[in-house]
C-alpha cells in the first residue's frame, strides 16, 4: 500500500521531490512518481544523498546510477526529471531542498517501512509549512505489478 499525506487545502504541486532510501525501492517509486506526474503538471527531481566524508570513487558511482536512474523513467516510464547527487543527512537535505520550493510534493520510496524514520515525517507533514509526501512502499508496489 502506498501513502499519500496531502495538508487540507494544499495547492497542487509545481515540484515534486523525489527520493528512495534504498536502491531496492528506485523502480517502484519511479513508477509510481510517473504516474502521479501524468496527471500533475510539476518539474520532478531525483535526489540521491550520499554520507558526509563518502569517498570521491562513491560519488563517481552514485552519480552513473541517478543518470542511469534518469535514462530508465524516461524509456521505461516516460518521467523526465533531472538529477542531483547531495552528500550530507537525508533528512536534512530533503529538508533543504523542499524549503526551497512552496508548493512541493515528496515521493520517498522505501523497500522497508520499518526502518523510516517516523519522527522526522511527522515534523515534515505537521510543522509549517506542512508538505504533501507519498511513500512508496516499494515491496507491495512490486507485488501488486505481479498480481496485475
Amino acid at each position: 500500500m502506498q501513502l499519500l499525506c496531502v495538508p487540507p487545502a494544499a495547492p497542487l504541486p509545481s515540484h515534486v521531490l523525489i527520493h528512495t532510501l534504498d536502491g531496492a525501492s528506485r523502480r517502484a517509486t519511479l513508477a509510481v512518481a510517473a504516474s502521479l506526474l501524468r496527471h500533475v503538471p510539476a518539474e520532478a527531481v531525483y535526489l540521491g544523498i550520499q554520507p558526509l566524508g563518502a569517498p570521491e570513487h562513491d560519488r563517481a558511482v552514485r552519480m552513473r546510477d541517478l543518470l542511469d536512474a534518469r535514462s530508465v523513467a524516461l524509456a521505461d516510464h516516460g518521467l523526465d526529471m533531472r538529477t542531483e547527487l547531495r552528500s550530507g543527512d537525508v533528512s536534512t537535505e530533503l529538508e533543504g531542498e523542499l524549503a526551497l520550493h512552496p508548493h512541493s510534493l515528496l515521493v520517498l520510496g522505501t523497500s522497508n517501512v520499518d526502518f523510516m524514520k517516523w519522527d522526522w515525517l511527522a515534523r515534515l507533514l505537521e510543522d509549517p509549512p506542512q508538505r504533501a509526501v507519498l511513500i512508496v512502499n516499494a515491496a507491495r508496489a512490486e507485488s501488486m505489478a505481479v498480481e496485475g
